[in-house]
Protein backbone atom coordinates (compact mmCIF):
# COMPACT_ATOMS: atom_id res chain seq x y z
CA UNK A 1 0.00 0.00 0.00
CA UNK A 2 1.12 3.22 -0.95
CA UNK A 3 0.39 6.78 -1.57
CA UNK A 4 -0.06 7.87 -5.07
CA UNK A 5 0.59 11.72 -4.46
CA UNK A 6 2.52 13.70 -2.02
CA UNK A 7 -1.27 15.46 -1.70
CA UNK A 8 -2.63 11.80 -0.21
CA UNK A 9 -3.65 13.71 3.25
CA UNK A 10 -6.32 15.96 1.58
CA UNK A 11 -7.18 13.21 -1.70
CA UNK A 12 -10.45 11.72 -2.00
CA UNK A 13 -9.30 7.97 0.09
CA UNK A 14 -10.13 5.70 -3.11
CA UNK A 15 -7.32 8.11 -5.30
CA UNK A 16 -5.11 8.44 -2.53
CA UNK A 17 -3.70 4.64 -2.70
CA UNK A 18 -2.49 2.62 -4.88
CA UNK A 19 -5.38 -0.03 -4.96
CA UNK A 20 -5.65 -0.93 -8.65
CA UNK A 21 -2.18 -2.21 -7.86
CA UNK A 22 -3.36 -4.15 -4.84
CA UNK A 23 -6.27 -5.32 -6.83
CA UNK A 24 -4.02 -6.71 -9.70
CA UNK A 25 -1.47 -8.33 -7.56
CA UNK A 26 -4.39 -9.87 -5.64
CA UNK A 27 -5.46 -11.20 -9.01
CA UNK A 28 -2.32 -12.60 -9.94
CA UNK A 29 -1.97 -14.77 -6.85
CA UNK A 30 -4.89 -16.02 -6.87
CA UNK A 31 -4.20 -17.24 -10.29
CA UNK A 32 -1.03 -18.70 -9.62
CA UNK A 33 -2.41 -20.32 -6.65
CA UNK A 34 -5.81 -21.87 -8.31
CA UNK A 35 -7.46 -19.71 -5.65
CA UNK A 36 -11.72 -18.87 -6.63
CA UNK A 37 -10.82 -15.01 -4.41
CA UNK A 38 -14.81 -14.31 -3.03
CA UNK A 39 -16.78 -11.67 -3.17
CA UNK A 40 -15.27 -9.83 0.13
CA UNK A 41 -15.39 -6.63 2.06
CA UNK A 42 -13.16 -5.15 3.80
CA UNK A 43 -13.68 -1.93 6.66
CA UNK A 44 -11.41 0.35 6.80
CA UNK A 45 -10.63 3.45 9.08
CA UNK A 46 -9.51 7.06 8.01
CA UNK A 47 -7.94 9.46 10.61
CA UNK A 48 -7.72 12.70 8.61
CA UNK A 49 -5.32 15.31 10.93
CA UNK A 50 -3.97 18.94 10.77
CA UNK A 51 -1.05 18.80 13.68
CA UNK A 52 -0.88 21.88 15.64
CA UNK A 53 2.91 23.13 15.53
CA UNK A 54 3.48 23.07 19.13
CA UNK A 55 2.63 19.39 19.15
CA UNK A 56 5.10 17.25 20.59
CA UNK A 57 5.93 14.49 17.68
CA UNK A 58 7.08 12.12 20.76
CA UNK A 59 3.97 12.37 22.89
CA UNK A 60 1.97 11.82 19.41
CA UNK A 61 4.22 8.72 18.61
CA UNK A 62 4.19 7.11 22.01
CA UNK A 63 -0.27 7.32 21.77
CA UNK A 64 0.11 5.95 18.25
CA UNK A 65 2.18 2.82 19.30
CA UNK A 66 -0.06 1.89 22.12
CA UNK A 67 -2.62 2.07 20.20
CA UNK A 68 -1.52 0.01 16.93
CA UNK A 69 -0.42 -2.43 19.55
CA UNK A 70 -3.65 -2.71 20.51
CA UNK A 71 -5.29 -3.26 17.30
CA UNK A 72 -2.71 -6.10 16.00
CA UNK A 73 -3.47 -7.66 20.03
CA UNK A 74 -6.93 -7.42 19.31
CA UNK A 75 -6.38 -9.32 15.92
CA UNK A 76 -7.92 -8.94 12.06
CA UNK A 77 -5.74 -5.81 11.44
CA UNK A 78 -4.83 -6.37 8.13
CA UNK A 79 -2.62 -3.06 7.34
CA UNK A 80 -1.86 0.34 9.67
CA UNK A 81 -0.16 3.49 7.49
CA UNK A 82 0.62 6.55 8.86
CA UNK A 83 2.20 9.07 6.83
CA UNK A 84 4.20 12.44 7.72
CA UNK A 85 2.71 15.53 7.74
CA UNK A 86 3.11 18.02 4.65
CA UNK A 87 4.11 21.45 4.92
CA UNK A 88 0.77 22.33 6.43
CA UNK A 89 0.70 19.47 8.74
CA UNK A 90 -2.07 17.83 7.34
CA UNK A 91 -1.82 14.28 7.30
CA UNK A 92 -3.62 10.74 7.01
CA UNK A 93 -3.26 7.28 8.85
CA UNK A 94 -5.46 4.64 7.97
CA UNK A 95 -6.40 1.18 9.31
CA UNK A 96 -7.81 -1.78 6.95
CA UNK A 97 -9.61 -4.23 9.03
CA UNK A 98 -11.44 -7.77 8.32
CA UNK A 99 -14.62 -6.09 9.47
CA UNK A 100 -16.20 -3.73 11.33
CA UNK A 101 -16.35 -6.33 14.50
CA UNK A 102 -12.36 -6.58 14.47
CA UNK A 103 -12.06 -3.22 14.14
CA UNK A 104 -14.35 -2.71 17.15
CA UNK A 105 -12.44 -5.03 19.63
CA UNK A 106 -9.20 -3.65 18.58
CA UNK A 107 -9.65 0.09 18.80
CA UNK A 108 -11.63 -0.52 22.51
CA UNK A 109 -8.56 -0.71 24.77
CA UNK A 110 -6.70 1.50 26.80
CA UNK A 111 -4.35 3.04 24.45
CA UNK A 112 -6.66 4.04 22.18
CA UNK A 113 -8.94 5.56 24.87
CA UNK A 114 -5.90 7.69 25.60
CA UNK A 115 -5.09 8.80 22.38
CA UNK A 116 -8.90 10.17 21.56
CA UNK A 117 -8.77 11.76 24.53
CA UNK A 118 -5.46 13.59 23.83
CA UNK A 119 -6.67 14.76 19.88
CA UNK A 120 -8.31 17.64 20.66
CA UNK A 121 -5.18 18.79 22.42
CA UNK A 122 -2.37 18.16 19.38
CA UNK A 123 -4.52 18.73 16.84
CA UNK A 124 -5.98 21.85 14.89
CA UNK A 125 -8.52 20.03 13.07
CA UNK A 126 -9.17 15.91 13.07
CA UNK A 127 -11.60 13.71 10.75
CA UNK A 128 -12.48 10.07 11.52
CA UNK A 129 -13.95 8.06 8.23
CA UNK A 130 -15.52 4.85 7.59
CA UNK A 131 -15.09 3.55 4.74
CA UNK A 132 -16.09 -0.17 3.00
CA UNK A 133 -13.48 -1.93 0.44
CA UNK A 134 -15.55 -4.20 -1.71
CA UNK A 135 -13.96 -6.50 -3.58
CA UNK A 136 -16.09 -9.10 -6.29
CA UNK A 137 -15.89 -12.88 -6.93
CA UNK A 138 -11.99 -13.48 -8.27
CA UNK A 139 -10.74 -9.58 -7.95
CA UNK A 140 -12.48 -8.76 -10.68
CA UNK A 141 -13.42 -5.17 -9.58
CA UNK A 142 -13.64 -3.11 -6.28
CA UNK A 143 -14.89 -0.13 -4.57
CA UNK A 144 -14.16 1.91 -1.62
CA UNK A 145 -17.50 3.99 -0.17
CA UNK A 146 -18.70 5.08 2.77
CA UNK A 147 -19.42 2.28 5.50
CA UNK A 148 -23.52 2.13 6.15
CA UNK A 149 -24.67 0.16 9.15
Amino acid sequence: MAPLSPAYATTSYPLAFNWSQIIERLQYLSLATNYQFPATSFYIIVFRSQIQVTTNREDLGALDKAAHIEAVEGGGLLKYWFGTPDENGRNLATCVWRDRKDAKRGGAGEGHRRAMERVRGLYTEWKVERLRFSVTERAGEWRIEEWTD
